[in-house]
């Protein structure tokens, strides 16, 4: 048996509070939850045959939700070490590559709401695990310690 008798452990420059992460912002959640949204339900409306013009309507709060994405939160330090935003900006590639490719008009093909369905369910998982009251992680282990 080993006995730490007489060791001296010098963990006291160690800080648990140094390594609790700071609250997402209000802000940023909130556009993150109707980017979600407002996807799903133009997903949604594809699916279930809804004409152009309705889709489009529906498609319209999805573009300005992101419009806002990018230019508040993409590159924000205050958001980009969570997982939602790796999620939520992996969503909109996804959705961005389709468009430059397949142009503006184009049904969204089955497999390519799979995957951007994928990347929305993960952000909003990521966002639930942080808690609605700041989200503090520490070490990655204990939500909203």
């Amino acid at each position: 048996m080993m006995s730490l008798e007489g060791t001296s452990l010098a963990c006291s420059s160690w800080s648990f509070a140094s390594d609790v992460l700071p609250p997402l912002p209000k802000a940023y959640r909130e556009n993150v939850h109707q980017i979600i949204k407002s996807v799903r339900e133009s997903f949604d409306a594809e699916s279930e045959g809804a004409k152009e013009n309705e889709v489009r309507r529906k498609a319209d709060p999805a573009k300005e939700n992101v419009r806002e994405f990018v230019a508040k939160w993409r590159d924000s330090d205050r958001v980009k070490w969570h997982d939602s935003h790796e999620e939520i900006v992996a969503a909109i590639t996804e959705l961005g590559k389709f468009y430059q490719t397949a142009g503006p008009r184009a049904k969204i093909p089955e497999d390519v709401k799979a995957k951007v369905r994928d990347h929305l369910h993960k952000a909003e998982a990521a966002l639930e695990a942080a808690g609605g009251d700041g989200n503090k992680v520490l070490l990655g282990l204990f939500p909203g310690a």
